[in-house]
Formats: C-alpha cells, sequence, structure tokens
C-alpha cells in the first residue's frame, strides 16, 4: 500500500518507492484535473528515473483521467531545492508541484511531496485521495499485467504527449530573496550544502551579496560522500570544526532538499535548537508587528516566554504551514531546523532562512553566541519506548487517565500536558512503532526527578 506520512511519501528506493508508484503519482494528479505541474529533485541517484517516469505518468491518460496528454504542461526545473520548487510553482502559476526527495533521510532512499499552487504542501484530504487513487491503480496494473501476460500483450496504454519545459528556476528565486531580504554582506561565512540540492543555491547567492564565502561538500553527490544528509551535531562535526578552522562569523548547514536549515555559531558550536527557534520567532515579531507565531506541540516551553500568542500544531511543516494561513501568523517553525516565513512564501525555506538569519545579526550587531546566551535555559529528556501499532491507542488511553487535572492538556498531536515547573510530551511515532516521551523543565532536579516517573508510566501502558 501506498502512504503519505508527515512528510510526503517516502521510503527505500526499490523497496517502498519505485518508478511504478512515480509513473502512477503522475498520473494521478491527471485523475484529478492537473494541466500544469512543476517538477524539481534534490541530487540522490534514483532521481532521474523517478522524474522520467512522473513525466511519462503525467503524459498519459488513465482511465478516469481529465482531458489529453497534449493539453497539458509538466515544467520541469531540474535539480533545485524544495524551496526553489515551491516558489517556482507559484510563480508560473502551476496548479501542483512534485518534489522528487527524501529530505534528511540517507540516500538510499527517496520519495514525494506533493505542492499546491501557493507552494504548500497539499492537505491530508487530498493526500488520503491521492493515497486511494494510487493504490487503486496498483491493484487495476497488476490485474491487467497478469492478463496481458497470458496473452501475450503490452500494457502500457494512454495518450503520451504532454508538453515538457524545462525552466531555470534559480534567477527569479535569488531576485525574490534580494528584493527581500536587504544585507550588507561585509562577513565571512561558511556554508555547507551537504552535497545536496542547495550546492548551486546557498553559495551563489551568499557571493551575490558579498559575503566572503567558505564552501565546503558543495559539490552536487547523491550518494552524499561527505556526511549524512540530516544536520544535526552527530554530522556536522566536519562543518564545526571548518567554522572554527577558518574563522567564519557564522556556518549554516543544509539537509538534502535544503528545507532546513542548521545554524553553527562563531565558535563552531551548533545552535540550540529552540533558543534559536526562540530568536527567529522574536525579531520575525519585531519585524512584521504581528504578535503570533506558530510551532509545533514538541516545541520548547522558552516560546512561551515571548510576548505573543503561540499557537501549537501537529509536528510536520504541513501543519505548521496550514496554521500559518489560516492564522496569519509572523513566523512558523520546529525545532528540527524547519523554518517558515510566511511574507515570503507558506513553505519551509531552508535557503531564505540563511538570509533572514544575518539580515537579523547585521541589525543586531552581536555575534549569535552572545544574542543566543541571553535566553533562558529549558532541559529536556527526549526517549522512546517500542509499541505495537495496534497497541498504542489503549496505551495512550491510559497515560491521559493518569495525568493529573492541574496540568493544562493540549492533544493535537499525541498527549502535551504544561505544569508550573515542567512539560511533557508523549506522542505515537508516525513512521515507527514507538511512544516518544519528551520532559522539560528550568530545573534539572525536577527534569530527572519526572523523567523517572513518566518513564515508569509510559511503560506501564505499554505492558
Amino acid at each position: 500500500m501506498v502512504h503519505f506520512g508527515t512528510s510526503g511519501i517516502r521510503g527505500v528506493y526499490g523497496k517502498d518507492i519505485t518508478e511504478g508508484i512515480a509513473e502512477m503519482l503522475g498520473q494521478a494528479l491527471t485523475q484529478r484535473g492537473i494541466d500544469r505541474l512543476t517538477l524539481a529533485r534534490d541530487t540522490r541517484i534514483s532521481g532521474p528515473n523517478l522524474q522520467e517516469a512522473i513525466i511519462d505518468g503525467f503524459s498519459r491518460t488513465a482511465a478516469g483521467g481529465q482531458g489529453r496528454g497534449k493539453d497539458r504542461e509538466l515544467i520541469d526545473f531540474g535539480v533545485a531545492a524544495t524551496p526553489l520548487l515551491c516558489f517556482g510553482t507559484q510563480k508560473v502559476r502551476a496548479e501542483r508541484g512534485i518534489m522528487i526527495t527524501a529530505s534528511h533521510n540517507p540516500s538510499q532512499y527517496n520519495g514525494f511531496k506533493v505542492w499546491d499552487r501557493e507552494g504548500m504542501a497539499i492537505g491530508s484530504h487530498e493526500e488520503q485521495e491521492i493515497e486511494i487513487l494510487l493504490n487503486s491503480q496498483k491493484r487495476e496494473l497488476l490485474e491487467k499485467a497478469k492478463k496481458a501476460k497470458k496473452r501475450g500483450e503490452r500494457t502500457d496504454e494512454g495518450d503520451a504527449g504532454a508538453k515538457v519545459t524545462a525552466q531555470d528556476i534559480y534567477p527569479a528565486y535569488f531576485d525574490a530573496v534580494k528584493d527581500a531580504v536587504s544585507l550588507a554582506g561585509d562577513s565571512s561565512v561558511l556554508i555547507d550544502p551537504g552535497n545536496g540540492a542547495a550546492c548551486a543555491a546557498t553559495p551563489t547567492l551568499l557571493k551575490r551579496y558579498g559575503f566572503r564565502v567558505r564552501a565546503i561538500n558543495d559539490r552536487p553527490d547523491g550518494s552524499f560522500p561527505a556526511r549524512l544528509p540530516e544536520p544535526n551535531a552527530d554530522n556536522l562535526q566536519g562543518t564545526m570544526d571548518a567554522v572554527r578552522t577558518t574563522g567564519a562569523a557564522i556556518g549554516f548547514a543544509h539537509d538534502g532538499d535544503a528545507d532546513r536549515m542548521m545554524a553553527i555559531d562563531e565558535k563552531g558550536h551548533i545552535v540550540d535548537f529552540d533558543r534559536f527557534l526562540f530568536f527567529l520567532a522574536q525579531k520575525m515579531i519585531e519585524k512584521t508587528g504581528i504578535r503570533k507565531i506558530v510551532t509545533t506541540v514538541d516545541a520548547s516551553m522558552l516560546l512561551d516566554e515571548l510576548d505573543a500568542r503561540v499557537i501549537r500544531t501537529r509536528v510536520g511543516d504541513t501543519f505548521v504551514a496550514q496554521e500559518l494561513a489560516k492564522q496569519k501568523a509572523a513566523f512558523g517553525g520546529e525545532p528540527s531546523g524547519s523554518y517558515i516565513f510566511p511574507s515570503f512564501g507558506l513553505w519551509p525555506d531552508g535557503i531564505y532562512a540563511v538570509f533572514q538569519t544575518l539580515q537579523f545579526l547585521e541589525a543586531e550587531n552581536m555575534a549569535l553566541s552572545n544574542i543566543l546566551a541571553q535566553y533562558p535555559t529549558y532541559h529536556h529528556a527526549r526517549m522512546k519506548f517500542f509499541c505495537p501499532e495496534d497497541q498504542k491507542p489503549k496505551a495512550m488511553t491510559l497515560l491521559k487517565d493518569k495525568i493529573p487535572e492541574s496540568a493544562e492538556i493540549s492533544s493535537v498531536d499525541g498527549l502535551r500536558a504544561t505544569f508550573d515547573d515542567f512539560s511533557l510530551l508523549i506522542r505515537p511515532s508516525g513512521t515507527e512503532s514507538y511512544l516518544r516521551l519528551n520532559v522539560e523543565s528550568k530545573d534539572k532536579a525536577i527534569l530527572k526527578e519526572q523523567q523517572a516517573i513518566w518513564e515508569a508510566k509510559v511503560k506501564e501502558a505499554i505492558r
């Protein structure tokens, strides 16, 4: 069965993700009446094959399809980061866009994420409708293949011939960023695109602003030879060392499709996720005058110290974007390094985040480490416990009954309980057979105490 997770359809290439699924996805969009589609891919080795399969599927009229292949147009942006695909979908007024990527997953993975005409990830209702079409097609194709094999016939059918246009979206995106963000560009910056889709984007744009740029891992290579795509402390040791040895004022790293960004301060330390999210949120509130931000249930209590309304959604940039559009908030972000700037676009944009950060730092005229040191410190404990899928609902019900009435409870995504001196989040993993437990407090002793209490309660509920 083909299934949309929190970040589209994703899995191991050749096993979970195949050319057949890619072709059916292109065909499913025609069945939904889509006649103008954009397409891009990150640098993964499996990308070109999946790209061609989507084009083939979009060029065909399956049973129930709308119109004919020759009336459709697919605009191919080639290798481009997710932010460029989203920006381009809006720019060329396409009805939908498909990004071929597995984002921060290792090289053997790939997948698809579908975006709407505004460059925002499609909602769960549309994902479910596409799922139904994909799984229906899969069954039909298998039956046709069996019958055709008996008769010795070919199984391909439909009208090929959708217009396919290659387009360079980079210049328009660069111009849009430069129009939105003014920078003096007089400092040194280290950039690590991780051999991914931002290799031709972030380093080039930094140079156009006039920054003294040191780029590492900036050769496109979908095997990701330098480091794993996820920009976290374990994978960025070499990048942090490079910031220190080059004396850069700041460093930035991307994941495979550059929907994420991770900052490294001038001392070569990866930023505290929660403090950095607080920094961006605070500055965007000041910049826009809008006292509303959107984040996820797993974000720190620190954000509640903002002089603004903090709206928490389910984990995933799709849900953050939807709430941003609904609330017309100033900013949306997740502790994972996914940031959305509604004044520029309703998509997670790790590239734009680099330049918005640099603008804020120029205005502060202070090193990033000194800025973040001003914010309160919250301590975290993050754990996960094996829990079979069929036991998750019962375990969560039992845990809800164990939360005291004195807590402020949210069930937007799992269970989030906020107390005077600590908070906890218990949520079922959307991709693994685990329950996740996050405990947070300013006081280390309270954290340790509550961690032990709730670890025991989660284990008991699973049993």
